[in-house]
């Protein structure tokens, strides 16, 4: 999606059943927030084999992986808020893209970086900075559920900062402003991402001369 190092990271999670001398959650899960306005929710346990499913979900639709491509979801923007639908049956595709896994996962990074090398080009399928980029988030998730706090990342001073209210405080500043939404990098869909709710929606009463009374 091209985002990159978080903006503020949290953990939660313990050791719930397994205690047998262990110091590391049997059940954790990590939320790291990105300036570009979106969310990375990762979860796991040891204590069920019950799978997680890998999914980007947007706007406009969503993305699931699966063995061999991807399903794509696709989700009507105009469509007014609901309770969340009920799982009693997985919902359907609109479409699915092929993609051919490579036969070994670590000997096709290893020809891969061989290969940039030889080249002399720095473009690996991981790069540096993305694995400091992994590494950092991972670091200030075990900071976090060591200490109980919520925590910042600074870009200017590269450094690890504890979390305040002021995360909160400027996204709501922005809604009352009726800004626009951020994007990550590459987005090309213009104000495809704005979120027009209907006048019946709005929270400052009926709406006045087209406009919402909240703005």
């Amino acid at each position: 999606m091209g985002v990159r190092f978080p903006a503020r990271v949290t953990a939660g999670g313990g050791l719930y059943l397994e205690y047998d001398g262990r110091d590391v959650p049997d059940v954790g899960t990590v939320v790291a927030d990105y300036e570009e306005g979106c969310q990375l929710v990762v979860t796991a346990t040891t204590l069920s084999g019950y799978p997680i499913e890998d999914v980007i979900r947007g706007r406009l639709g969503a993305i699931k992986f699966v063995k061999g491509g991807f399903h794509l979801f696709r989700d009507d923007p105009t469509r007014g808020a609901s309770f969340p639908a009920r799982m009693e049956q997985a919902p359907e595709p609109a479409s699915f893209e092929s993609v051919e896994p490579p036969r070994n996962d670590t000997e096709a990074l290893w020809e891969n970086f061989l290969e940039c090398v030889r080249a002399k080009r720095q473009s690996t399928f991981s790069p540096p900075d993305l694995g400091a980029v992994a590494v950092t988030t991972a670091a200030m998730a075990v900071q976090s559920y060591r200490t109980g706090k919520a925590l910042f990342w600074d870009r200017e001073k590269r450094a690890v900062t504890t979390a305040d209210s002021t995360w909160a405080e400027r996204w709501e500043k922005r809604s009352k402003q009726g800004a626009k939404p951020n994007q990550v990098f590459g987005w090309s869909g213009g104000d495809g991402g704005v979120v027009q709710p209907p006048p019946h929606q709005s929270l400052a009463g009926p709406w006045l001369n087209g406009k919402d009374p909240a703005v």
